[in-house]
């Protein structure tokens, strides 16, 4: 293909020369460049349109149907308008839809039918360049309120190797963004010097007094780092490219692909935690009574205590577990071993599904973990405090648990508890260990009144069983929060013993007055 030294311009009859043309009626036409290419791809997927670079100067990118034309940007633009399309023309089509098979009373509709400008009873019958054309009508911040989070923007090198991407980016129909960023003006730091332990690279750091300070050679090189230029538009923001990202995640080519061969869920959950360290072991009995909770999907947990790197290499190798949580040390060469560290990357190839490396800098493990067979996990690129990593691994744990993604459980515990930005998101972000009940995973939060009555909120998050658009309720009797997913509903107002009765029934994380609270079982949760 011939292009710039950047791999950003491309000449359209080289993409297309050995591509078979499919008639849709339906086309976007874009500016010749790869990146381009790459932000229409997740429109096109859902319209079903065809995806051709303008080739000719005096062409401007243009969204063709049989119904009409809408002009696209040619600039850097073109990738905020295409975003701004997906979001609208997904949404409206999601409300157009429930007056079919599945007429479901939304709460988006109920906000919104009075305001539209077009009939949904009516738009529903028309063809899609019709329904198209509707969707284009209403304003931006008449909408905008009312749609669905996204679950992913995607930051892309614009050259010819990330076209592997696109089929795992469209199929959640991700945001497509350059990987362009900035040099963080800080770098994650250790935790505070009166610290009295912290899970270190280093074993005297680990054990230094309070008095100390800590370590430099540990610290992350600022310039190892980076911060993509938007970090605000979905739940999950994966950065393909180089460097580590800040406000991202580090996501790999190989942990979707290792997702190709996965079998059909087991009856029962493998689950392996390590323990390398004897003074964690209040992590591990945390984790072995949170885990394996739900009668219905049997855990079973395997513990280990003071593993050697041999042991280790094997449960890694040959374990076949579906999660790993590994409480302990890390450098950037390895996981601490009694006998030594074991570096992942001298392994061939690793069968793991999801993990936890609850340990500090504990990055390069987890990047290595990805590329040798593992789906995604977390992980660290500094060193914490033990005490924030016990309630950090707890956490982590409940969501896991109750059928949370990665990208959904990581953002609720930075958002509920002490765990700062040193923990990231390695992989795929919507891996997850089990599937929630009752519908997309839900956190719920509530305010108190002086009344008897109680202010009700859910927040729903996607999964790969429950996808973007998914209707989802809390089936509290007393409220109507029917919504799509991701999103969250208003508060309203709900009676009191309702709200205790239903949260006794249903064990879903609950953020009362700031607080995060869990109701393990079937029991009474009170909420005075």
């Amino acid at each position: 293909m011939e292009k710039t030294e950047n791999n950003d311009t491309i000449d359209p009859s080289s993409v297309f020369k050995n591509s078979e043309t499919i008639e849709t009626p339906i086309t976007i036409t874009t500016p010749p460049t790869y990146l381009s290419l790459f932000q229409a791809a997740p429109l096109a997927f859902f319209l079903g349109a065809t995806v051709q670079p303008a080739t000719r100067t005096d062409s401007p990118p243009t969204l063709y149907t049989p119904q009409f034309k809408y002009p696209l940007p040619a600039d850097e633009t073109f990738g905020d308008e295409i975003a701004a399309l997906l979001k609208r023309f997904f949404f409206l089509e999601c409300l157009t839809r429930t007056e079919g098979i599945f007429q479901y009373d939304l709460l988006e509709r109920s906000f919104l039918e009075d305001d539209l400008p077009f009939d949904l009873t009516s738009t529903y019958e028309k063809s899609l360049s019709e329904r198209l054309e509707c969707y284009l009508e209403p304003p931006a911040d008449l909408i905008e309120e009312y749609s669905p989070r996204w679950p992913l923007t995607a930051h892309v090198p614009p050259e010819p190797e990330s076209i592997e991407l696109l089929p795992f980016i469209v199929n959640e129909l991700g945001i497509v963004r350059p990987s362009r960023g900035r040099t963080p003006e800080t770098v994650p730091t250790q935790p505070p010097a009166n610290t009295r332990f912290v899970r270190s690279a280093s074993e005297s750091d680990a054990r230094r007094p309070s008095s100390s300070s800590p370590s430099s050679s540990s610290l992350p090189d600022k310039s190892a780092f980076v911060v993509p230029t938007v970090t605000d538009e979905s739940i999950e923001h994966a950065w393909f490219g180089n460097n580590v990202p800040q406000n991202a995640s580090k996501a790999t080519i190989e942990a979707y692909q290792n997702q190709l061969d996965r079998d059909a869920r087991n009856d029962s959950i493998e689950i392996l935690l390590v323990c390398n360290d004897a003074r964690m072991l209040d992590e591990h009995d945390l984790l072995d009574a949170t885990y394996g909770t739900r009668d219905e999907l049997p855990f079973e947990i395997h513990s280990e205590f003071g593993v050697d790197t041999a042991k280790l290499a094997d449960l890694l190798t040959d374990g076949g577990y579906d999660f790993v949580h590994y409480i302990g040390h890390a450098t950037e060469d390895g996981l601490r071993c009694p006998d030594g560290d074991l570096d992942v990357r001298t392994l061939e190839s690793v069968d793991v599904g999801v993990f936890f490396l609850n340990a500090c800098q504990s990055y390069h493990q987890a990047l290595a973990l990805t590329r040798r067979g593992a789906f995604g996990g977390v992980s660290t690129y500094s060193d914490v405090a033990n005490e924030d990593a016990i309630t950090a691994g707890e956490t982590m744990a409940r969501l896991l648990n109750r059928g949370f993604p990665l990208r959904g459980a990581l953002e609720i515990a930075r958002q509920n508890t002490g765990l700062g930005d040193q923990y990231l998101i390695v992989g795929d972000g919507s891996a997850d260990i089990a599937q929630s009940e009752g519908g997309a995973p839900s956190i719920i939060t509530l305010k108190q009144s002086k009344s008897d009555a109680i202010c009700f909120s859910i927040q729903s998050y996607s999964t790969k069983e429950f996808k973007l658009g998914t209707a989802t309720e809390s089936n509290l009797p007393c409220v109507e929060d029917r919504h799509l997913s991701p999103g969250q509903t208003p508060f309203a107002t709900a009676n009191r013993q309702d709200v205790q009765e239903y949260l006794s029934w249903n064990e879903l994380p609950i953020k009362l007055d700031d607080d995060l609270l869990w109701n393990d079982g079937i029991t009474r949760f009170d909420l005075l």
